[in-house]
Protein backbone atom coordinates (compact mmCIF):
# COMPACT_ATOMS: atom_id res chain seq x y z
CA UNK A 1 0.00 0.00 0.00
CA UNK A 2 2.66 2.42 0.82
CA UNK A 3 6.38 2.17 0.22
CA UNK A 4 9.34 4.31 0.87
CA UNK A 5 12.36 3.39 -0.63
CA UNK A 6 15.61 5.25 0.00
CA UNK A 7 13.83 8.75 1.29
CA UNK A 8 16.26 11.85 2.02
CA UNK A 9 14.53 14.80 3.09
CA UNK A 10 16.56 17.98 4.21
CA UNK A 11 15.28 21.00 4.74
CA UNK A 12 17.03 24.68 4.66
CA UNK A 13 19.62 24.68 7.13
CA UNK A 14 20.81 21.41 5.98
CA UNK A 15 18.15 19.55 8.60
CA UNK A 16 17.56 16.17 7.84
CA UNK A 17 14.55 15.20 8.43
CA UNK A 18 14.58 11.63 7.01
CA UNK A 19 17.85 9.74 6.16
CA UNK A 20 18.13 6.76 3.56
CA UNK A 21 14.87 5.83 5.07
CA UNK A 22 12.97 2.63 3.79
CA UNK A 23 9.49 1.98 5.13
CA UNK A 24 6.41 -0.56 3.91
CA UNK A 25 2.90 -0.19 5.31
CA UNK A 26 0.90 -3.69 4.65
CA UNK A 27 -2.58 -2.62 3.16
CA UNK A 28 -5.30 -2.79 5.60
CA UNK A 29 -2.79 -2.08 8.86
CA UNK A 30 -2.98 -0.27 11.40
CA UNK A 31 0.05 1.25 11.30
CA UNK A 32 1.79 3.27 13.97
CA UNK A 33 4.73 5.63 13.42
CA UNK A 34 6.28 6.13 17.36
CA UNK A 35 8.82 8.29 18.27
CA UNK A 36 9.99 11.62 19.97
CA UNK A 37 9.82 15.41 18.75
CA UNK A 38 12.58 15.40 15.81
CA UNK A 39 12.21 11.55 14.77
CA UNK A 40 10.70 12.27 11.62
CA UNK A 41 7.02 11.54 11.88
CA UNK A 42 5.65 14.63 10.64
CA UNK A 43 7.48 14.54 7.71
CA UNK A 44 6.74 10.91 6.92
CA UNK A 45 2.99 12.13 7.54
CA UNK A 46 3.12 15.09 4.75
CA UNK A 47 5.34 13.11 2.10
CA UNK A 48 2.93 9.94 2.24
CA UNK A 49 -0.38 12.55 2.14
CA UNK A 50 1.26 14.53 -0.77
CA UNK A 51 2.33 17.55 0.69
CA UNK A 52 5.95 17.42 0.41
CA UNK A 53 8.22 15.49 -2.04
CA UNK A 54 11.53 13.58 -0.76
CA UNK A 55 14.85 15.19 -1.89
CA UNK A 56 15.93 11.51 -2.80
CA UNK A 57 14.30 8.10 -2.81
CA UNK A 58 10.65 7.09 -3.74
CA UNK A 59 7.77 7.62 -2.36
CA UNK A 60 4.90 5.21 -3.15
CA UNK A 61 0.91 5.07 -2.28
CA UNK A 62 -0.98 1.94 -4.17
CA UNK A 63 1.95 1.45 -6.36
CA UNK A 64 2.34 4.67 -7.41
CA UNK A 65 5.53 7.11 -7.51
CA UNK A 66 3.77 10.68 -6.37
CA UNK A 67 6.84 12.70 -7.32
CA UNK A 68 6.17 11.79 -11.04
CA UNK A 69 2.30 12.67 -11.33
CA UNK A 70 1.39 15.56 -13.01
CA UNK A 71 -0.66 18.07 -10.63
CA UNK A 72 -3.83 16.67 -11.68
CA UNK A 73 -3.12 13.40 -11.27
CA UNK A 74 -1.05 13.74 -7.23
CA UNK A 75 -4.92 15.70 -6.62
CA UNK A 76 -6.76 12.36 -7.83
CA UNK A 77 -4.35 10.04 -5.44
CA UNK A 78 -4.75 13.05 -2.81
CA UNK A 79 -8.34 13.19 -3.09
CA UNK A 80 -8.57 9.46 -1.92
CA UNK A 81 -6.67 9.78 1.30
CA UNK A 82 -7.69 11.42 4.35
CA UNK A 83 -5.95 12.92 7.23
CA UNK A 84 -7.09 13.42 10.69
CA UNK A 85 -4.93 16.55 12.20
CA UNK A 86 -4.05 17.06 16.03
CA UNK A 87 -5.73 20.77 16.11
CA UNK A 88 -8.52 19.72 14.29
CA UNK A 89 -8.48 21.88 11.76
CA UNK A 90 -11.84 22.75 11.28
CA UNK A 91 -13.50 26.14 9.43
CA UNK A 92 -15.12 28.24 12.76
CA UNK A 93 -17.53 29.80 10.73
CA UNK A 94 -18.75 26.55 8.90
CA UNK A 95 -21.50 24.09 10.85
CA UNK A 96 -19.98 20.60 11.93
CA UNK A 97 -21.99 19.60 8.64
CA UNK A 98 -20.49 22.42 6.47
CA UNK A 99 -17.52 20.94 7.84
CA UNK A 100 -17.70 17.52 6.40
CA UNK A 101 -19.50 18.94 3.40
CA UNK A 102 -16.25 20.86 2.47
CA UNK A 103 -14.10 18.12 0.81
CA UNK A 104 -16.99 16.66 -1.29
CA UNK A 105 -18.05 20.16 -2.55
CA UNK A 106 -14.04 20.40 -4.00
CA UNK A 107 -15.27 17.10 -5.69
CA UNK A 108 -18.26 18.57 -7.31
CA UNK A 109 -20.41 16.33 -5.33
CA UNK A 110 -24.06 17.61 -6.13
CA UNK A 111 -25.48 18.64 -3.31
CA UNK A 112 -28.72 15.98 -2.55
CA UNK A 113 -25.45 13.54 -2.58
CA UNK A 114 -23.46 15.31 -0.38
CA UNK A 115 -26.01 15.86 2.18
CA UNK A 116 -26.71 12.55 2.40
CA UNK A 117 -23.15 11.21 2.81
CA UNK A 118 -22.56 14.16 5.49
CA UNK A 119 -25.59 12.93 7.68
CA UNK A 120 -23.92 8.99 6.96
CA UNK A 121 -20.92 10.18 8.55
CA UNK A 122 -21.81 12.06 11.33
CA UNK A 123 -24.00 9.59 12.38
CA UNK A 124 -21.58 7.20 12.04
CA UNK A 125 -19.34 9.04 14.32
CA UNK A 126 -21.77 9.03 16.94
CA UNK A 127 -22.86 13.26 16.07
CA UNK A 128 -26.30 12.59 15.15
CA UNK A 129 -28.08 15.75 16.17
CA UNK A 130 -25.08 17.84 16.15
CA UNK A 131 -25.10 18.57 12.91
CA UNK A 132 -25.79 22.43 13.22
CA UNK A 133 -23.66 23.07 15.97
CA UNK A 134 -20.34 25.04 14.96
CA UNK A 135 -17.00 23.87 16.79
CA UNK A 136 -17.32 26.46 19.44
CA UNK A 137 -20.19 24.86 20.58
CA UNK A 138 -18.60 21.52 20.24
CA UNK A 139 -15.96 19.67 22.89
CA UNK A 140 -12.74 18.46 22.05
CA UNK A 141 -13.53 14.86 21.53
CA UNK A 142 -16.25 16.27 19.48
CA UNK A 143 -14.25 18.43 17.12
CA UNK A 144 -11.99 15.92 16.61
CA UNK A 145 -15.04 13.40 15.63
CA UNK A 146 -16.06 16.19 12.87
CA UNK A 147 -12.35 15.98 11.72
CA UNK A 148 -12.58 12.01 11.27
CA UNK A 149 -15.91 12.48 9.41
CA UNK A 150 -14.41 15.08 7.05
CA UNK A 151 -11.26 12.59 6.47
CA UNK A 152 -13.80 9.64 5.23
CA UNK A 153 -15.88 12.31 3.16
CA UNK A 154 -14.29 10.71 0.08
CA UNK A 155 -13.89 7.15 0.36
CA UNK A 156 -10.22 6.90 1.13
CA UNK A 157 -8.14 3.88 1.01
CA UNK A 158 -5.52 5.32 3.07
CA UNK A 159 -6.10 7.15 6.54
CA UNK A 160 -3.78 9.28 8.36
CA UNK A 161 -4.19 9.69 11.78
CA UNK A 162 -1.31 12.79 12.94
CA UNK A 163 -1.01 12.88 16.62
CA UNK A 164 -4.77 12.87 16.27
CA UNK A 165 -5.50 12.16 20.48
CA UNK A 166 -2.78 14.41 21.63
CA UNK A 167 -4.63 17.06 22.13
CA UNK A 168 -7.41 15.40 24.20
CA UNK A 169 -7.99 14.17 27.94
CA UNK A 170 -7.11 10.25 28.61
CA UNK A 171 -10.83 9.27 28.57
CA UNK A 172 -11.55 11.30 25.54
CA UNK A 173 -8.77 10.02 23.81
CA UNK A 174 -9.59 6.40 24.17
CA UNK A 175 -12.83 7.22 22.54
CA UNK A 176 -11.58 8.45 19.09
CA UNK A 177 -8.98 5.34 19.60
CA UNK A 178 -11.92 3.06 19.56
CA UNK A 179 -14.00 5.41 16.90
CA UNK A 180 -10.67 4.45 14.74
CA UNK A 181 -10.58 1.05 15.49
CA UNK A 182 -14.09 0.82 14.91
CA UNK A 183 -14.25 2.41 11.14
CA UNK A 184 -11.21 0.48 10.08
CA UNK A 185 -12.65 -2.59 10.67
CA UNK A 186 -15.35 -1.97 9.40
CA UNK A 187 -14.20 -0.29 6.06
CA UNK A 188 -10.48 -1.97 5.65
CA UNK A 189 -8.87 1.01 4.97
CA UNK A 190 -5.08 1.17 5.19
CA UNK A 191 -5.08 3.47 8.90
CA UNK A 192 -1.25 5.21 9.74
CA UNK A 193 -0.97 6.56 13.33
CA UNK A 194 1.53 8.85 13.85
CA UNK A 195 2.11 9.31 17.75
CA UNK A 196 4.79 9.54 20.38
CA UNK A 197 2.65 7.91 22.49
CA UNK A 198 3.37 4.02 22.86
CA UNK A 199 0.13 3.30 24.92
CA UNK A 200 -1.41 4.53 21.36
CA UNK A 201 0.62 1.45 19.51
CA UNK A 202 -0.68 -1.05 22.51
CA UNK A 203 -4.31 0.02 22.14
CA UNK A 204 -4.77 0.06 18.13
CA UNK A 205 -2.00 -0.57 16.09
CA UNK A 206 -1.57 -4.36 14.16
CA UNK A 207 2.18 -3.21 12.93
CA UNK A 208 4.20 -0.31 14.43
CA UNK A 209 7.72 1.43 13.17
CA UNK A 210 9.79 3.87 16.09
CA UNK A 211 11.67 6.38 13.91
CA UNK A 212 15.22 8.04 16.05
CA UNK A 213 16.77 10.88 14.17
CA UNK A 214 15.48 10.29 10.67
CA UNK A 215 16.00 6.60 10.81
CA UNK A 216 13.62 3.77 11.09
CA UNK A 217 15.29 2.52 14.41
CA UNK A 218 13.19 -1.20 14.28
CA UNK A 219 10.13 -1.86 12.17
CA UNK A 220 7.43 -5.06 13.01
CA UNK A 221 4.56 -6.59 14.21
CA UNK A 222 3.35 -4.14 17.08
CA UNK A 223 3.06 -7.26 19.49
CA UNK A 224 7.21 -7.96 18.39
CA UNK A 225 7.72 -4.80 19.46
CA UNK A 226 6.13 -4.43 23.01
CA UNK A 227 7.68 -8.34 23.91
CA UNK A 228 11.12 -8.28 22.12
CA UNK A 229 12.17 -4.49 21.37
CA UNK A 230 15.61 -4.97 19.98
CA UNK A 231 16.00 -0.60 19.21
CA UNK A 232 16.93 1.13 22.49
CA UNK A 233 14.89 4.01 20.80
CA UNK A 234 12.50 1.44 21.75
CA UNK A 235 13.51 -0.05 24.70
CA UNK A 236 13.01 3.75 25.80
CA UNK A 237 10.01 4.73 24.78
CA UNK A 238 8.50 1.59 26.83
CA UNK A 239 10.45 2.14 29.68
CA UNK A 240 9.56 6.27 29.64
CA UNK A 241 6.33 5.81 31.57
CA UNK A 242 7.90 4.04 35.07
CA UNK A 243 4.97 3.45 37.95
CA UNK A 244 5.43 5.68 40.35
CA UNK A 245 5.10 3.72 43.55
CA UNK A 246 7.83 3.00 46.88
CA UNK A 247 10.70 0.84 46.35
CA UNK A 248 12.29 -0.65 49.43
CA UNK A 249 16.26 0.50 49.28
CA UNK A 250 18.46 -1.50 47.07
CA UNK A 251 15.01 -2.50 44.63
CA UNK A 252 15.28 -1.12 40.97
CA UNK A 253 12.52 -1.41 38.46
CA UNK A 254 12.08 -3.79 35.49
CA UNK A 255 9.67 -3.84 33.02
CA UNK A 256 9.42 -7.31 31.12
CA UNK A 257 6.56 -8.22 28.72
CA UNK A 258 4.94 -11.90 28.42
CA UNK A 259 2.75 -13.61 25.59
CA UNK A 260 -0.46 -14.62 27.18
CA UNK A 261 -1.85 -13.66 30.45
CA UNK A 262 0.05 -13.72 34.11
CA UNK A 263 -0.33 -17.04 35.05
CA UNK A 264 0.41 -19.70 38.36
CA UNK A 265 3.59 -21.27 36.73
CA UNK A 266 5.04 -17.86 35.38
CA UNK A 267 3.88 -16.28 39.30
CA UNK A 268 5.72 -19.37 40.75
CA UNK A 269 9.10 -18.66 38.67
CA UNK A 270 9.11 -14.96 39.95
CA UNK A 271 8.69 -15.79 43.23
CA UNK A 272 11.98 -18.49 43.14
CA UNK A 273 13.66 -15.51 41.48
CA UNK A 274 12.61 -13.37 44.72
CA UNK A 275 10.74 -10.78 42.39
CA UNK A 276 8.06 -8.46 43.33
CA UNK A 277 5.45 -8.13 41.11
CA UNK A 278 4.94 -3.89 41.04
CA UNK A 279 2.27 -3.56 38.80
CA UNK A 280 0.89 -5.81 35.77
CA UNK A 281 -1.29 -5.06 32.94
CA UNK A 282 -2.26 -7.25 30.12
CA UNK A 283 -3.48 -5.89 26.34
CA UNK A 284 -4.50 -7.47 22.64
CA UNK A 285 -1.91 -6.24 20.98
CA UNK A 286 -2.86 -7.03 16.94
CA UNK A 287 -4.38 -10.43 18.09
CA UNK A 288 -1.81 -11.38 20.36
CA UNK A 289 -2.06 -11.43 23.93
CA UNK A 290 0.94 -9.42 25.88
CA UNK A 291 1.54 -9.15 29.69
CA UNK A 292 3.54 -5.99 30.89
CA UNK A 293 5.42 -6.49 33.59
CA UNK A 294 7.25 -4.05 36.29
CA UNK A 295 9.04 -5.80 38.61
CA UNK A 296 11.18 -4.96 42.12
CA UNK A 297 14.28 -6.31 41.79
CA UNK A 298 17.37 -6.02 44.17
CA UNK A 299 20.42 -5.06 43.58
CA UNK A 300 20.74 -1.99 41.23
CA UNK A 301 21.04 -1.74 38.14
CA UNK A 302 23.65 -5.10 37.15
CA UNK A 303 21.69 -7.16 38.63
CA UNK A 304 18.38 -5.91 37.17
CA UNK A 305 19.83 -6.86 33.59
CA UNK A 306 21.03 -9.98 34.63
CA UNK A 307 17.41 -10.51 35.48
CA UNK A 308 15.91 -9.31 32.54
CA UNK A 309 18.61 -11.53 30.50
CA UNK A 310 17.43 -14.86 32.41
CA UNK A 311 13.50 -14.04 32.15
CA UNK A 312 13.54 -12.79 28.01
CA UNK A 313 15.55 -16.40 27.93
CA UNK A 314 13.11 -18.71 29.89
CA UNK A 315 9.51 -17.01 30.19
CA UNK A 316 9.29 -14.18 27.44
CA UNK A 317 7.97 -14.77 23.89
Amino acid sequence: MIELVGVQKIYRGGTHALRDFSLEVPKGSVFGVLGPSGAGKSTFARLITGLETPDEGQVRVGGVDLARLKPAELRAVRARLGVVFQNFNLLAQRTAAGNVSLPLEFAGVPRYEREQRVAELLERVGLKGLEKRYPAQLSGGQRQRVGIARALAGHPDLLVADEATSALDPATAASILELLRDLQQQSGLTLVIITHQIEVVRSLCTHAAVLEAGQVAEVGPAADLLLRPRAQATRALLEAHRPQVPLEPGETLLRLSVRGDLDAALLRHLAQLELRIVQSHADTVGGVRVTELWLAVNGGEAAAARVRARLEAEVAA
